[in-house]
């Protein structure tokens, strides 16, 4: 997700990688492991998809060149997880919900110290000095809830959708809210979830009945500018504080009263689709998340492949 050639601008959400594989839609059509996730209602217009993730989280103080704790800054921390996922989407009614269930574990065993040291003498940069100081190991059980609806659509090039989140578990438990607004040439986000082109369909009058722009279906070419943000409110958060079962092991985590409650976080990027590969490049920006913190922000690549129909 993140890419950095320079030392100095290692702070706060440092690293990132995620890998997620949906699973074909008639693979799991009727499958069981598709009771295990809430999804909308009315099963005539309701799409369903399963995906697998695996991905790593690193976080870091400012200066990541002193070996010694900073009691004005963040603790290292490393999180390391692999979900089952579902997305759930009501076409008629321009709805989705996406639910992903993860475990794994934040601390040195995440391996997020040896990965950033390796990807420093990749690039030539000094080597981390703090990771001695990470957060302790504990268990990384997470449940995130996300839904959308499209709330504004005056046009075929224009959209906006709202969004509701709810996060729960042992890394961090907040709710938000927000939207989405994109601009440009797209496919309907609400009909098919990976937004590529699908294999050539002839849709029905009753379906192309239930979109407002039925060109927006299927496109082979898209290109759109997409602008996100979302008010969030923390509970907690175990990067900053510590696992819930080890925080009284590690050598430096911040106190609850440290966590800024209210956060703000936004994206803004650039899309682009042809058949069945995506890119997408985005710059992300994010308020404080403890008190004597800074506002940050970082760049994240997706890449989106098709390998079915």
């Amino acid at each position: 997700d993140k890419y950095k050639l320079r030392g100095s601008t290692d702070r706060y959400f440092s690293n990132g990688i995620t890998l997620e594989y949906q699973f074909p839609e008639e693979f799991v059509r009727g499958h069981r492991v598709q009771s295990w996730f809430p999804t909308l209602p009315d099963k005539e217009w309701r799409k369903s998809k399963l995906f697998m993730a695996v991905g790593v989280r690193m976080y870091t103080p400012v200066d990541v060149s002193i070996t010694t704790v900073d009691s004005t800054d963040r603790p290292y921390a490393g999180w390391a997880y692999i979900g089952l996922g579902s997305v759930s989407s009501k076409f008629s009614k321009s709805e989705r919900l996406t639910t992903l269930y993860s475990v794994g574990v934040i601390g040195p065993a995440a391996a997020q110290k040896w990965g950033q040291r390796a990807w420093h003498r990749l690039i030539n940069e000094n080597d981390p000095k703090g990771w001695d100081n990470q957060i302790a190991n504990d268990i990384a059980l997470n449940v995130h809830y996300l839904y959308e609806k499209r709330i504004f659509y005056p046009t075929e090039r224009l959209e906006t959708i709202g969004l509701m989140e709810v996060n729960a578990g042992t890394v961090t438990n907040f709710i938000g809210v927000g939207g989405q607004t994109r601009l440009g040439i797209f496919n309907d986000f609400f009909y098919n979830s990976s937004g590529l082109k699908m294999k050539n369909k002839v849709y029905s009058e009753k379906r192309l009945k239930k979109t407002p722009f039925p060109q927006n279906l299927n496109r082979k070419f898209q290109i759109y500018f997409t602008a996100r943000t979302s008010f969030r409110f923390a509970l907690d958060n175990s990067t900053l504080e510590g696992g819930i079962f080890s925080y009284k092991r590690s050598r430096y985590v911040l106190t609850s009263d440290q966590i800024t409650r209210f956060y703000l976080n936004s994206k803004f990027g650039l899309t682009m689709v042809l058949n069945k590969f995506s890119i997408s490049y985005s710059q992300l920006y994010r308020t404080k998340e403890f008190i004597n913190g800074n506002a940050t922000h970082w760049g994240s690549i997706k890449l989106v492949f098709g390998l079915g129909g």
